[in-house]
């Protein structure tokens, strides 16, 4: 099932806005698969990683890296 190329504007109760950011291709390519396997767009498959606790997740594996590296 192909996704949707636009997201649903108030989802989750807000106006969605545009940013820019950067990342690799190898993320990019995550973020696809994912957003293919949910059937959603991009922007709700990184919306629905962050809100299930994704950056918690980044700050834990921040402090493991540092951690290693002592």
């Amino acid at each position: 099932m192909p996704r949707p190329k636009k997201s649903e504007p108030l989802e989750y109760g807000e106006l969605k806005k545009p940013y820019q950011f950067t990342i690799t291709d190898t993320v990019s390519k995550m973020i696809d698969d994912v957003a293919d396997e949910l059937g959603v767009t991009r922007s709700d498959a990184l919306e629905r990683a962050i809100r299930a606790g994704g950056m918690k997740l980044a700050l834990d594996y921040q402090k493991e890296q540092e951690s290693e590296q002592k």
